[in-house]
């Protein structure tokens, strides 16, 4: 079929008319074929039916007689017999009475072991008759028999059959190439006046009609289409000569309409800019009231209300800042505002400011800075920052599962130039190539449904692609939709200029003690919760602190066990409600203690909920097989543990109803992420405090436990020891050790495991643990 695409009709025609007349002839031939094969067959078989007949009448004396040597003389006439291969007379009682074997026989056996059934056919023939003497068997005569006889009739009939094909194809191709011409002359005489007509563009040719079946109706078509053709060319001529002042015309009207449209879009910007300041200002003055007015004493109601101005009023400034960059963007008011800053203090502090939202997304969040960059760089940091901000806070948006890393590279360095090299890549919902044209429009998003699902102006990206234009660089994306996008960046900045080296001074967070108010404050209880008894088993103190002060809250009675075999003791002593169960412990682990539960404490109504701090896929099927209700990763909100308790004790948890507590949160820093400690405990300053001493307590024994591990090349006990480290450490704050802790975990479940990948993320974790006790030491000395 391929052969024929792109040949002529005349060839198609002919080549479909002979293909068809080859395909029928040769069925037929081959059908008559067949059937003289069969017929020979037929015929060989009868003549050697009637041999067995005859012979066998006149092997019955012999036979009766006992007298074997008659009976192969009676066997041997069949020598003349060209087509008879064997011949033997077998009695009734199974014994070869005689035998005839011609020379043919042992050439012909060989060849049948060879053969399969099908070439037996057509070569071989074999036929029984009974020996009768007055009327009772005595014997039976086999004769094997081959179509030899029948080999020169069907070799003539394949050549006549040969030559039938051959003569009847010849006519048919004389035939085809007479009737083609029926088809293919009004065609190709179509086809020539259409390229007379391309080519020359005169539309005066008209195609002749040869036949008044479909051609012909295409014929006309033709002709009627070059009418209509020919009239509008006419009017085009016309037009043709009023077309310059036409032109003329039109090309001074848009210049006028693009001059006004020029002067209107600068007065909105102006405009635009100026209206966005003013609204700034008085924004700024209620969100500084509304803290003031949050230290004052307030009642539950009012401090709620005073959160949700506070809340509401920030929502609003980052959206009118968003709007009046890009205003002073379009009115062309942006300037750098160059100095020193230091990149990696920078470039951490916009990682600890996502932080919190990617740990509640369940992603990973990374950031990298490239060793050969200098410490120190000359440009507008604010600005700098608000792109690294922009394109993480982006990718964090749109990204549900997975992670969001950030690596700054130096590109190039020329002098006293240097061009930084920012990738911020994501495993989100990705971009389609339709979808990317639209991505640097100012307020517009890639479809409107993503603004209903993730919010947002649709500014972000255009202010940091012009914030990038002011410092000399670009961004570009690469995106795969359903597997997530990739920015780069390039900003152009220079080396560190000569300052003071005291001028650049390093802010170290201050944690701000509670008030009283704050640190009296109790939970009145929950009438749910005081009914439940819960026992949470987890063998980090950290998190046991943690779930004891959040249940406490609540009102629960609550059971802490360090182990699953404690838990397996209190279980058969004490009926519990609900039981919250860490999966990694050493001895046994939570799925396994799960299992016991279900079968030898037949405990099938009790909801066990599995609590970990990292899950892979595969491992969930462990869960639910474990009889394990359902699963809760690690850091929880005290929203997310209350949500489930409620959900597995007949009750919907409301969070919009949730009481919260007062926070007075201190800055964050690359040690320790205060607000992330806080919000695991509501706020409550005394519980974050313990569970940090609690955390700093443990470390050391982790360290130790990752030290014999590594040593040991017990991937397990290091598994183990990560788990724990990486539990604890995201409730404690400790947002570097957590995610150092996370990715040595990835690393162990990798197949196959990189020894040298895994000793260097151990080594930078240790490094970390490091930092954080020293961080704190110094921070005690100094209180």
């Amino acid at each position: 079929m391929d052969l024929l695409r792109n040949a002529s009709i005349k060839h198609k025609l002919e080549a479909i008319i002979l293909m068809i007349t080859a395909t029928v002839l040769l069925l037929s031939l081959l059908l008559f074929m067949v059937f003289e094969i069969n017929s020979a067959r037929s015929e060989a078989a009868t003549r050697l039916q009637s041999l067995a007949l005859l012979l066998g009448a006149n092997s019955s004396a012999a036979i009766t007689f006992s007298d074997q040597d008659t009976a192969n003389d009676i066997l041997a006439t069949l020598s003349t017999q060209q087509d008879v291969i064997e011949a033997t007379i077998v009695l009734t009682n199974g014994d070869r009475f005689a035998r005839y074997a011609s020379a043919k026989f042992e050439a012909t056996s060989k060849l049948d072991r060879e053969r399969t059934s099908v070439g037996s056919y057509f070569r071989l023939i074999t036929v029984k008759e009974p020996i009768l003497l007055d009327g009772e068997s005595i014997g039976m005569l086999h004769i094997v028999g081959d179509m030899s006889r029948a080999k020169s009739i069907l070799l003539q009939q394949s050549l006549l059959v040969l030559g039938v094909y051959i003569v009847s194809m010849v006519f048919a191709f004389w035939l085809s190439n007479r009737f083609q011409r029926l088809i293919s002359k009004p065609v190709q005489q179509l086809l020539r006046t259409m390229k007379k007509v391309a080519v020359r563009r005169d539309f005066t040719h008209r195609a002749k009609r040869l036949s008044n079946d479909e051609l012909g109706s295409l014929v006309d078509g033709f002709n009627a289409m070059l009418d209509r053709i020919q009239k509008h060319d006419s009017k085009l001529a016309a037009y043709h000569q009023d077309l310059e002042r036409q032109v003329t015309e039109r090309t001074r009207e848009l210049n006028t309409a693009k001059n006004e449209a020029e002067a209107a879009s600068q007065a909105k910007s102006d405009f635009l800019a100026t209206m966005s300041h003013e609204i700034r200002t008085p924004m700024s003055g209620v969100i500084g009231f509304a803290h003031l007015l949050k230290k004052t004493t307030l009642d539950h109601q009012q401090d709620e209300y005073t959160e949700i101005i506070i809340s509401s009023a920030q929502s609003l400034l980052q959206i009118i800042d968003d709007i009046l960059n890009f205003s002073k963007m379009e009115a062309g008011k942006l300037s750098l505002d160059c100095s020193n800053f230091a990149l990696q203090t920078l470039t951490h502090g916009v990682e600890v400011l996502f932080t919190p939202k990617a740990m509640e997304k369940g992603l990973t969040l990374t950031t990298s800075v490239e060793d050969d960059i200098p410490a120190i760089l000359f440009g507008d940091p604010a600005k700098f920052r608000q792109v690294l901000i922009n394109l993480v806070g982006n990718a964090i948006k749109f990204t549900d599962t997975g992670s969001v890393n950030v690596k700054l590279e130096m590109e190039d360095q020329r002098d006293e130039q240097v061009v930084l090299k920012i990738t911020v890549s994501d495993t989100g919902i990705g971009i389609t190539p339709e979808q990317q044209s639209m991505l640097f429009q100012p307020f517009q998003q890639c479809d409107g449904s993503l603004t209903r699902s993730y919010g947002g102006t649709g500014l972000g990206l255009v202010i940091a692609q012009r914030l990038a234009d002011l410092m000399g660089g670009d961004i570009k994306l690469t995106s795969t939709p359903g597997r997530g996008s990739t920015f780069i960046t390039r900003l152009r900045l220079e080396k560190a200029k000569s300052v003071n080296e005291s001028g650049l001074t390093a802010i170290v967070p201050q944690k701000t003690p509670s008030s009283p108010e704050s640190q009296d404050k109790e939970e009145n209880g929950d009438p749910l919760f005081s009914r439940l008894t819960i026992l949470v088993v987890d063998d980090s103190q950290v998190n046991l602190t943690l779930a004891s002060t959040l249940l406490s809250k609540k009102g629960a009675n609550m059971v802490a066990v360090s182990s699953a075999y404690e838990a397996l003791e209190v279980i058969q002593k004490q009926t519990f409600d609900l039981i919250l169960m860490d999966l990694e412990m050493p001895g046994m682990s939570g799925i396994e203690a799960a299992r016991r539960i279900r079968t030898v404490h037949k405990s099938e109504e009790l909801p066990i909920i599995a609590v970990t701090a990292h899950i892979l896929p595969q491992k969930q099927q462990d869960v639910f097989a474990a009889g394990m209700v359902d699963l809760l990763a690690k850091p929880y909100l005290p929203d997310q543990l209350y949500s489930i308790i409620r959900k597995w004790s007949g009750e919907c948890y409301d969070s919009a109803a949730a009481k919260t507590v007062d926070s007075k949160l201190g800055d964050e820093s690359a040690m320790y992420n205060q607000q992330a400690a806080l919000a695991s405990v509501e706020n409550d300053n005394k519980t974050a405090g313990l569970i940090l001493e609690e955390f700093l307590d443990m470390l050391p024994s982790c360290e130790g436990a990752m030290r014999d591990a590594l040593e040991k090349g017990d991937r397990a006990a290091l598994y183990q020891a990560a788990h724990k480290l990486a539990g604890s450490a995201g409730s404690s704050g400790a947002t570097s050790i957590y995610i150092g802790a996370v990715s040595l975990k990835e690393s162990l479940t990798q197949e196959p495991v990189d020894a040298n990948d895994i000793e260097q993320r151990i080594q930078a974790l240790l490094e970390e643990t490091g930092k954080f006790k020293d961080y704190f030491s110094t921070k005690t000395k100094t209180n």
